[in-house]
């Protein structure tokens, strides 16, 4: 259909033609120029969907704000009700249906106007009593038109409806095999947070992960007093590694919380973020990503989360556990994990204190200062009242590179052998 602008040329004889050209012309200005500013620009900006009723088979839409692609702007209730949908006989022969919002599409020629929503047509009428709004009195009946809205599954026939998916539903995997969301699907968005699979399961989960990753490395940088200098063994990586990270967590830091943001730019850091940390990768080139396409975001945004969660697990994180004594009475005390007892792990007790070493080392070691003793809670007592030795504990001048380094803090190995 060719859309043109009314040459208004008189002002006598004007026919509901006129005026209905001339709207569709605005229209359709209005609509191609929003494409021209951003071409993906159809798909929901908000939705509300009762998961009870999904659960007793009955598909209720509360509330919804959506542009179709071919422009028509859709709010409900607003612009009008949507009928709920009986699932049960769908899902007797289906176990995955897609659903879709349905308008008809305008036909020039034929009727696009009905009394019901029950045809084809694409308005249907209903009645405002509205007053003059200059005087706020002379109230009039006036007939307006609203768009006739349907929900259709996937196994309907959809023939001459303009539409756009809402939603996957499926059989759960329980006894009862109740319809349920598919959290893997993502239909077209306008902004993020109009889907929380997205914005909540995926975008904050990354946003999250990176921010705890790089703390820990963080915390290695500060405890080992790691510099852009250094050139011990894993220290460039670790720098590295931070760096990337730091740089990640303060973008997705705004733009994960802005409200209204479009899945274009979000995948466009998610895939920015692949490629920074693909360098600490097998290969050190980046994955083949999935081009962005708007009809399948879940194609795309989950396959940028497992290639940034693969990436992230490669980040190193600290290579000892770390436990802080706690006092009890005139001892003190830390809960050990049955793993620390096993071959591969060495225990340290570390010390921070404004002594010296030599200071610190004969205070806590020598009898007739604090003459520290170690051994299970249930026979430390007896150790120390009898001036048994305990578990032999040794200062290590020299502790592995991964323990934490600063000043006034040292280190005494807890010895196997003891």
């Amino acid at each position: 259909m060719t859309v043109r602008a009314v040459h208004w040329y008189e002002g006598m004889f004007l026919r509901p033609h006129h005026f209905q050209a001339a709207q569709r012309f605005d229209t359709h200005a209005v609509q191609r120029g929003a494409k021209w500013d951003l071409h993906y620009n159809w798909g929901l900006r908000s939705i509300e969907l009762d998961l009870d009723a999904l659960a007793n088979s009955r598909l209720v839409i509360r509330s919804l704000q959506a542009r179709l692609r071919d422009g028509t702007l859709v709010a409900i209730p607003e612009d009008g009700d949507l009928d709920a949908l009986d699932l049960k006989e769908a899902f007797a022969r289906e176990r995955q249906l897609t659903v879709s919002l349905g308008v008809p599409v305008l036909h020039l020629g034929k009727a696009n106007v009905a009394d019901h929503s029950g045809d084809g047509a694409r308005y249907r009428l209903d009645a405002q009593d509205l007053e003059d709004e200059n005087t706020g009195v002379n109230p009039q009946s006036i007939q307006v038109r609203m768009l006739n809205l349907r929900l259709l599954l996937s196994n309907q026939d959809q023939a001459g409806y303009e539409l756009l998916p809402i939603a996957r539903i499926e059989k759960s995997a329980r006894a009862e095999a109740t319809p349920q969301l598919d959290e893997t699907y993502i239909p077209p968005l306008l902004a993020c947070d109009a889907w929380k699979p997205l914005y909540a399961g995926i975008l904050q989960q990354i946003y999250d992960r990176i921010g705890k990753k790089s703390k820990l490395l963080a915390d290695q940088v500060v405890s080992r007093a790691i510099s852009f200098d250094s050139l011990a063994q894993g220290d460039p990586q670790i720098f590295a590694q931070l760096r990337e990270l730091n740089e990640a967590y303060a973008v997705l830091g705004t733009l994960v919380f802005a409200q209204g943001i479009h899945p274009f730019p979000a995948y466009l850091e998610l895939s920015r973020i692949v490629g920074q940390l693909a360098i600490f990768g097998a290969t050190r080139r980046p994955p083949e990503l999935p081009r962005y396409d708007h009809d399948d975001l879940g194609g795309c945004f989950y396959r940028a989360k497992q290639y940034i969660d693969d990436l992230l697990n490669i980040v190193r994180e600290p290579e000892y556990t770390q436990r802080p004594f706690i006092g009890a009475g005139l001892r003190m005390e830390v809960a050990m994990e049955s793993k620390w007892l096993e071959p591969n792990w060495q225990m340290y007790v570390g010390v921070q204190s404004p002594l010296n070493s030599e200071e610190c080392i004969r205070l806590l070691t020598k009898p007739g200062q604090l003459d520290m003793k170690i051994g299970s809670s249930d026979r430390v007592d007896k150790i120390f009242q009898l001036g048994q030795a305990g578990l032999r504990v040794v200062y290590q001048p020299l502790p592995p590179r991964a323990l934490p380094s600063m000043p006034g803090l040292i280190f005494f190995q807890v010895s196997r052998e003891s």
